[in-house]
This record gives C-alpha cells, sequence and structure tokens, in this order.
C-alpha cells in the first residue's frame, strides 16, 4: 500500500505493461483481448460515479503473460520514444531496469542510490528519462554523459520477426499467445457480494448503502463527513482518489485549491455538481411584492444572496455577471446622476483597504426597458469593465497631480546633482593649482640657497690669495 504502481502502452504493438509491487512482477496485456463480463459499480462503488456516461465494468479473459518475475517491488514505468526500450523502477533496489521490447529480455539497469522512486516519463523532445522519488520528494533526470558508439542489439532474431510478419499478413488473426488454444467462458455474476461491502467509510470509502450512489441523494451522513477532514498528510490514511469519484471537486486536501477560482475568490463544494466561487455573483431580476420588480444576487449555482449582510474581502476580485437580457451598470454613489458609470453584461469590483463607498448597481431589462437597482455597501477600490461595451472612466485630476510632482521631484534631483558634481570638480582643481605653486616655491627656494654659497665660495677663494 501506499507504492505507486506504473503502466506503459506500447503505441503499434497494442500491449499494455503493468507494474504489480505486491507480487514483484511485470505484466504484459494484450490491450485488445478480452470480453466484456459486467458492470463493476456494485462490486466496487468506491471507484464508480453515478453518471450513466462513466464507462467502469470488468472485462476478464483478457490475453497477459508475465515479463519478469524477479523484480524487487516494481514502481514507474516509461517507453522509450522510438519504442524499443521499457524502463521499469525497482524500488527495493534502487535500481532503474531496461527491458528490450521485441525480445522481452532485460538488458541492463541504471543505478540512482534512491530508494523510494515512483513514477517516470520520457522527455517527448529530448527522450531524456525523469524520475520521481517520495523519501526526498524530488525530481531527477537521466541524461547521457556521451553518445552510444556501440549500442546494445535487440536479442530477437530478426529472421523470426520477418516470419511473424509474414504469418500475419498470410493469416487472419495470427496469433502465438498460449490463450488461443483454449476457450474462456466470462461470468456475468457478480460473486459473493459480502466481500465488496463498504466498511472503511472513515478513510473515504463509499458507504454501502445504496442511496449513496443515487439519483435522490447525494451522499449519507457518514460519508458527507468527508467534507471536513483536514488530515491531508502524505501518510494520512484518506482516500484522495474517493474524494473526487465520490462528488468532491473542491476540498482542503485536493492539491491547488487556491487556483480553482479567479481572482483569488474561495470554492464551496455542490455535491456532485462541482462547485462555486464566493467571489462570481450573478445579478437578476425577479418579481417582489405586488409583482414588482427586484435586483437579487446568486451564486453561479443559484443560491440567493442576502445583499443586506453581504461583505467583500479585501484584495478580492468579484466578477458581477447581469442575466442574459439585461445590461448592468455600476455606480459610485448612490445616485444614478453619478458621473462616469460603468455599464456591460460583466462588471469587476476590486477591493482595496480604506476605501469605503456605495455602489449601486442597475439592471436594465432589453426587452421591457425596465430599470430595477440595487445598492451595496462596500469596501471597493474601482469598478473595471468586462465587457466590449463597457464604457472607460478618464484619469482623475489627482492622479494627474501626483504625476507632474513626481516629475518636479525628479527634475529637482537632477538639478542638485548636477551642482554637487561641478562643486566637486571646482574642488578638485583648486587643490591642484594650490599644490603646483607649492612645488614652484620650493624651487626657486632651492636656487636662492644655491646662488649664496656660490657667492660665499668665491669670497673665501679671494681671500686666500
Amino acid at each position: 500500500p501506499g507504492v505507486h504502481s506504473g503502466m506503459a502502452v506500447h503505441p503499434t504493438r497494442r500491449e499494455l505493461y503493468v507494474a504489480v509491487p505486491g507480487a514483484n512482477r511485470i505484466l504484459v496485456v494484450d490491450a485488445d483481448s478480452g470480453s466484456f463480463a459486467r458492470t463493476a459499480r456494485e462490486e466496487y462503488p468506491i471507484f464508480s460515479n453515478r453518471l450513466p456516461s462513466f464507462e467502469y465494468s470488468i472485462w476478464e479473459c483478457v490475453d497477459s503473460q508475465v515479463l519478469d518475475s524477479s523484480v524487487d517491488m516494481p514502481t514507474g514505468m516509461a517507453l522509450s520514444l522510438d519504442g524499443e526500450r521499457l524502463f521499469v523502477a525497482e524500488r527495493g533496489t534502487g535500481n532503474i531496469l531496461v527491458y528490450d521490447i521485441a525480445s522481452r529480455t532485460r538488458l541492463f539497469s541504471i543505478p540512482t542510490q534512491f530508494t523510494s522512486i515512483g513514477g517516470m516519463a520520457v522527455s517527448p523532445s529530448s527522450g531524456e528519462l525523469y524520475f520521481v522519488d517520495d523519501d526526498t520528494n524530488g525530481l531527477y533526470r537521466i541524461e547521457p554523459l556521451s553518445e552510444c558508439s556501440n549500442p546494445i542489439p535487440s536479442p530477437a532474431n530478426p529472421l523470426f520477426q520477418q516470419a511473424v510478419t509474414e504469418a500475419q499478413e498470410v493469416i487472419d488473426n495470427f496469433s502465438l499467445s498460449p490463450n488461443d488454444y483454449y476457450t474462456c467462458q466470462v461470468n456475468p455474476i457478480v460473486p459473493d457480494s459480502s466481500f465488496f461491502d463498504q466498511v472503511h467509510e472513515d478513510t473515504g470509502y463509499a458507504d454501502d448503502n445504496p442511496n449513496v450512489q443515487s439519483n435522490m441523494t447525494g451522499m449519507d451522513a457518514a460519508a458527507a463527513l468527508l467534507a471536513n477532514r483536514t488530515d491531508c498528510g502524505y501518510d494520512s490514511d484518506l482516500n484522495f482518489d474517493a474524494l473526487l469519484l465520490g462528488g468532491y471537486f473542491c476540498h482542503p486536501c485536493l492539491p491547488e485549491q487556491d487556483l480553482v477560482c479567479d481572482f483569488g475568490g474561495t470554492c464551496t463544494n455542490v455535491q456532485w455538481r462541482g462547485y462555486v466561487c464566493d467571489n462570481d455573483i450573478r445579478v437578476i431580476t425577479t418579481k417582489g411584492e405586488e409583482e414588482s420588480a427586484v435586483v437579487e444576487l446568486q451564486t453561479t449555482d443559484g443560491s440567493v444572496l442576502d445583499s443586506s449582510s453581504m461583505t467583500l474581502t479585501e484584495g478580492v476580485t468579484y466578477r458581477f455577471t447581469a442575466e442574459e437580457s439585461g445590461t448592468l451598470c455600476a455606480y459610485y454613489s448612490s445616485s444614478m446622476d453619478a458621473e462616469y458609470p460603468h455599464c456591460g453584461t460583466s462588471l469587476l469590483l476590486s477591493v482595496r483597504k480604506d476605501t469605503a463607498t456605495k455602489v449601486l448597481f442597475t439592471l436594465e431589462d432589453k426587452r421591457t426597458s425596465k430599470i430595477t437597482s440595487l445598492e451595496l455597501a462596500v469596501v471597493a477600490a474601482a469598478v473595471e469593465e468586462q465587457d466590449q461595451q463597457a464604457q472607460e472612466q478618464p484619469p482623475s485630476s489627482s492622479n494627474n497631480n501626483t504625476v507632474l510632482w513626481i516629475i518636479i521631484g525628479v527634475i529637482i534631483g537632477l538639478v542638485v546633482l548636477v551642482l554637487v558634481v561641478i562643486m566637486i570638480i571646482v574642488r578638485h582643481r583648486k587643490k591642484r593649482t594650490e599644490s603646483k605653486n607649492a612645488v614652484k616655491a620650493e624651487k626657486s627656494a632651492g636656487s636662492s640657497e644655491a646662488d649664496e654659497e656660490t657667492l660665499a665660495s668665491q669670497k673665501v677663494k679671494g681671500t686666500s690669495v
């Protein structure tokens, strides 16, 4: 349990390769063999969907053979791009086994140093082999270091392959399968049904109550408790496949739930029907008291929202969509005389912090030209246009002033920078001039001392004479 069981389908040979980690073997199944025996809904309700279009049946008398029965817990599988090699992850040893498809023989193995290899896949562009490892939670790649100058030839005898091809051209339905020499009769009767009672309701299995899968009810009380399960860890006993097949499309334990709804919305599961997003709202007109038309807000599944207590969440963008025959407009005040209304069949309302306003929605019926309105008190930043017919709001004067002050600030900064550079250059030149003058003064002083010494020596010589 908990170990990946890989499968791979050969594109031309119509063979299905199946890893059986519990039996330490690899099976080869003829994808075109077998016969329909019975529906699987009664025996395996855990993996059944209540919709009639969901094809879920049991086939018997399939042609299957054992490719290898000495594999230490096979898991992931992948076929090479040319379809000549089968790669099998051997979880027990951490090796990747390589098989020749034509002869069904093992050629060699690739050590990986990992002990929990799972699924594998071959890149359709580069042909490189990728695999995942459970313990390290990583994705890895097998990259060839150099071109193979001496590839291992297929052990299959080319003369045998040629003889098989010629026989298939001459003999209809030619096959070398041992299953062709005995007759298999499918069994349409379900085995002892007590073997398939669903007793693991707490792990996500469907209940044994037949009403669970009926059209009249969604799930019974025990199965409905799965909606509150939060033990989503890797070692949890929750059956994640059963969540999807049990009608849970929005659940805390399903991956990437934050991406289910656009613009930061939160999804809510609707049993057997999908999910709704709290930021996707429909605006329709209904008949109120005395046959007067009123505006009503609904979720995408038709549930009515209470506009008087409706609150919007900061950082979430809400989509308001009008009914088919209506045009929706939004105003930034309680009066329809406000300038620059936003109109269209769909509007986006973004919520921003510390910006409180009232938004007036009006809905005009194109068929009757009647206009009804609804006012919402929300924390909103702006209503953006979603429809091509929506009008554009001109930029406000405050925005223009902000841009102007930014430009002035940039100019002032550049002027200050130029002045600083000029001051630095002037100081540098002044220091150079002062240093040159000091050198000249030293030289002149030295020459004067030399003249005095010469004159003194001449006087001394004259005295001695």
